[in-house]
Order: structure tokens, then C-alpha cells, then sequence
């Protein structure tokens, strides 16, 4: 018998991801938005947008991270935080994980029927990028706290915090398990609901504290002038709590729009057909003039 994974479930218990009740404002919100930008994609206007958007909200906020490890590196001035003699996001690295991320972007190109393009372009926000920016904000992170902490402290913080996104993950890899299968009750349907509705939230004022937080630091004095064992702590806690954050928004929010996204590809037929749409309209002519076997196959 063939083990039930989020990867391999029938088009009709994929169609259970529709119920999920704690993502679903997150993707009803979402993809209004989105299909209201596709009008627009192709357009010399939408290109000029994007790629001013690209500069200033994906790679703006990395380099962010980069100039502020790079200025923190021997420039530390307090008597509990040593120096920092490690500079963990070093200029190459960062130009690394930007060049990998364009390079992802050319990739995901090889999937441009119409019905995926959405998802692809949240896929390339949501998931590489998030992802780009967490590894940048535990390095900038490491830069300032490295020589302090030491070895033991730096590997006990991460194994603590992996061990946390580990259960985060876990528990709601079963929900959703329990949600296409259907072994989950209304009563935790409606928890995951308040929690997942918590947690798109939060995620939205810590993107405004952690803005703030970092103009401040960096533009004004990035001088950590630390007067107890206290203010280090908080510190810490806040690495922590972004870090477990990112984690639960990924697993209760985007993780089932992402779901859709790769059952609409499994499924593309049986999607088309349940939702109603002509062959033009779930591929696009683009895509329809490079597979004309969709067309012969046409049973309509």
C-alpha cells in the first residue's frame, strides 16, 4: 500500500486543500490580487514596475542585511558583545545567493501555461526569497553575536530553533495530511483557522518592527550599547522569534497555496474541467502554440 504524502494524493483529496480554512484568507486575498496584476503582465509599464520592485523590495532588503554585517564586523562597541571577528555574509556570498535566485526565476520560466503563472510568481516570493532572506538574516545575525556566544552557544541556539520549526513543520504537515484525507475534525479545521489568520498578522507587524528596528540601527548608529546580560537576551529572543515565525508562516500559509500550485500541475486536466475553463484560457496561447497535442486531444 502506498504511504499517503502531502505529494501523492488523488486530484479528488487534492480538492480537500479548498477547505483549508487556515490559509484561506491569506490565498483568497492573494490570488485577487494577483489576477488582477496578470491583466497587466506582458506590458512595458508592468516590466519597468517589476524590476523597480525587484531592486527595492527583494534585493533592497538583502543588502540590507549585507551592508549592516559588513559595518558590524570590528566595529561592535560594548563591554558584553566582543568585537565581532567573523564577517558571515561576505560580499560574494551575497552576490551568490542573489545571482542563485535570478537563476531559480529563469528555471520556473519551463512552466508558463496560463493557470501556473500565478503560483510560480508567488513560489519565487514566498519560498526562494523567504528562504534567501532567512539564511541572510541568521548570517547577519551570527556576525554580531558569533564572538560572544562562542561554538557551544551558537550551535545550541540553532539546534534549539531547528528543533522548533521541526515540530512546527511536523504538526502541520499532519493537518493537512488529516485535511486530503479526511481525518481531521471541524473543531481543530476552526483552530487552525484563528491560528493561521494569528499568524498572516503577525508576520505583517513583524515586517514593520523588524524595518524599523534595522533603519535605526543602521542608519542612524548601528552602536549596540548593551548595559546588562538583559538587553543581549532580548536580542536573542527577537533572532528566535523571527526565525520561528518565517517557519510558521511558511507551513500555515503558504505551504497550502503552494500545494494548489503543484497539484495543478499534476492534475491540469482535471482542474481544468472542474473549474470550468476552455483549453485558451487554463493554458494560454503561448503555451497552446508550442503543444498542439493539447489541442488534438481536446474533447470539447
Amino acid at each position: 500500500m502506498t504511504k499517503k504524502t502531502l505529494f501523492n494524493a488523488s486530484f479528488e483529496e487534492s480538492l480537500n486543500l479548498e477547505d483549508d480554512q487556515a490559509s484561506s484568507e491569506f490565498i483568497e486575498k492573494n490570488l485577487a490580487e494577483t489576477q488582477e496584476k496578470e491583466k497587466y503582465r506582458g506590458t512595458f509599464k508592468s516590466y519597468v514596475w517589476l524590476v523597480f520592485l525587484t531592486i527595492l523590495c527583494i534585493f533592497g532588503p538583502n543588502w540590507l542585511l549585507y551592508k549592516g554585517s559588513h559595518y558590524i564586523f570590528g566595529h561592535t562597541e560594548t563591554n558584553l558583545l566582543q568585537p565581532a571577528t567573523y564577517n558571515f555574509l561576505p560580499g560574494w556570498l551575497f552576490l551568490t545567493l542573489g545571482t542563485s535566485w535570478l537563476i531559480i526565476i529563469l528555471i520556473g520560466k519551463k512552466f508558463y501555461q496560463q493557470f501556473i503563472l500565478i503560483y510560480r510568481g508567488q513560489f519565487h516570493l514566498f519560498v526562494t526569497y523567504f528562504l534567501w532572506l532567512l539564511i541572510e538574516w541568521n548570517l547577519f545575525c551570527l556576525t554580531a553575536f558569533y564572538t560572544t556566544l562562542g561554538f557551544l552557544g551558537v550551535s545550541s541556539f540553532f539546534l534549539a530553533n531547528v528543533y522548533i520549526g521541526y515540530l512546527i513543520i511536523k504538526s502541520r504537515s499532519k493537518d493537512l495530511l488529516n485535511l486530503m484525507y479526511r481525518k481531521v475534525g471541524e473543531a481543530r479545521q476552526k483552530r487552525n483557522a484563528v491560528f493561521g489568520k494569528s499568524v498572516n498578522r503577525l508576520m505583517s507587524l513583524l515586517g514593520l518592527l523588524s524595518l524599523f528596528w534595522f533603519c535605526i540601527k543602521s542608519f542612524i548608529h548601528f552602536k549596540m550599547e548593551v548595559e546588562s546580560w538583559l538587553a543581549i537576551l532580548v536580542f536573542l529572543i527577537f533572532w528566535f522569534f523571527v526565525n520561528s515565525a518565517m517557519i510558521l508562516y511558511e507551513s500555515y500559509v503558504v505551504l497550502p497555496f503552494m500545494l494548489r500550485g503543484f497539484y495543478r500541475l499534476k492534475y491540469p486536466e482535471e482542474y481544468r474541467e472542474w473549474e470550468g475553463k476552455s483549453l485558451e484560457e487554463w493554458y494560454g496561447k503561448k503555451y497552446l502554440k508550442k503543444h498542439k497535442e493539447r489541442l488534438d486531444n481536446d474533447t470539447d
